[in-house]
């Protein structure tokens, strides 16, 4: 049987502690917790990369995780900051904005090159598309002003990032590809249930929200990683 690595049975412990302090209600230990998700799962990456180290695509999975660790920080200050949190939210959305840009070039870049799903099958492309329009126009009305601009390109970088993965369908193993595709449905869900809960709360009243956004969010970013390693792993030798 194959051994777990140290980093991921580390990551399930933190994710575990960090929902449960979500559903019971232990704000501090939800605040100290978070940050440590993606330094973790970060610490994974790294140790996983004795094969591909200097690939380019290592890099750009690299930076998105960073990316993503500083907008988990912005936005739980944003939530606890009543003074100034639509400036803290408009920051961790630029940073996660980044991070969508940094995954969009990975699997841009992602080996081998080729044609693959959505080329092969645009209506996929279309469906998802079709679902960003439909949760923006959703939105649209309980959005604040200055929110509207940032939160429509976030938008079509968010869906550019999920295109970009169901495109390497045909080009990796199915098991590597299922992997990412189901991680970035799930940071798509993630993200869609932040901007109900926040700005459309009516449109959907549920119990623990902050639960279901950070268990999908997780799953989404650990899917995502460990999918990407273990295809790439296949293909060490350096990128262009």
């Amino acid at each position: 049987m194959k051994r777990i690595p140290l980093p991921i049975k580390l990551y399930v412990v933190v994710s575990g502690v960090h929902l449960l302090a979500l559903w019971y209600g232990w704000p501090r230990i939800a605040w100290a917790t978070k940050p440590l998700l993606m330094i973790v799962l970060g610490w994974y990456w790294l140790t996983s990369q004795h094969q591909f180290k200097y690939h380019t695509v290592s890099h750009w999975i690299s930076a998105a995780i960073m990316c993503a660790l500083l907008g988990d920080v912005l936005l739980e200050i944003a939530k606890q900051s009543s003074t100034s949190s639509l400036l803290w939210f408009s920051s961790g959305l630029g940073a996660f904005l980044l991070a969508q840009i940094c995954y969009i070039v990975a699997f841009v870049l992602f080996p081998p090159r080729g044609k693959g799903l959505v080329q092969y099958r645009p209506w996929w492309l279309i469906l998802l598309m079709a679902y960003s329009i439909y949760l923006l126009w959703s939105l649209w009305p309980g959005l604040p002003t200055p929110l509207k601009g940032p939160v429509v390109v976030y938008s079509l970088a968010l869906t550019l990032m999920v295109a970009t993965t169901m495109n390497l369908g045909g080009r990796l193993a199915s098991a590597h590809y299922r992997a990412i595709l189901w991680g970035a449905l799930l940071f798509l869900l993630s993200d869609s249930l932040i901007g109900i809960s926040r700005f459309r709360p009516q449109m959907w009243s549920w119990p623990h929200a902050q639960f279901w956004i950070m268990l999908t969010y997780i799953t989404g970013q650990a899917l995502i990683v460990k999918g990407a390693a273990q295809a790439l792993s296949t293909h060490p030798k350096p990128g262009l």
